[in-house]
């Protein structure tokens, strides 16, 4: 749950942020909701988005020997695609420089949350493995 508390804690952070520069909370139900779809948000995104991804990178990992930095790498890639498509998609324009920088910075976000969740996956099962082999 530490990657669904990175991806909570940003997204709380970066919207008070903008709210304390901008001057403007956005009414009083807004800094509860947004805080509140932060959390379920977050919790969402690791069981639907990184867990799977995860599991499929272990594999791939058991089978190709795979670095243990390469699938965060693959992920952004992945995830920045995703937003690329997304941009094109929903804005019905190819996008512009600015725009692959916003792809960027949402692959950026969710990367970090895998990146959390990848490596207390993989110092875990390390972890694991050491004691196995010492009792």
């Amino acid at each position: 749950m530490l990657s669904a508390g990175f991806l909570i804690a940003v997204a709380i952070t970066v919207y008070f942020v903008c709210a304390a520069i901008g001057n403007d909370a956005g009414g009083p139900m807004v800094p509860f909701l947004i805080p509140l779809f932060a959390v379920i948000g977050g919790i969402g995104t690791t069981l639907i988005v990184y867990f799977p991804i995860a599991f499929f990178f272990q594999w791939l990992s058991r089978k190709m020997r795979v670095r243990f930095w390469i699938p965060p790498l693959m992920f952004f890639a992945l995830a920045f695609l995703f937003f690329v498509v997304w941009l094109v998609f929903d804005w019905k324009r190819l996008p512009s420089f600015e725009d692959f920088g916003l792809a960027a910075l949402c692959g950026l976000f969710f990367t970090g949350g895998f990146t959390v969740y990848w490596l207390v996956l993989v110092i875990g099962q390390r972890l694991f493995r050491r004691h196995e082999s010492a009792g």
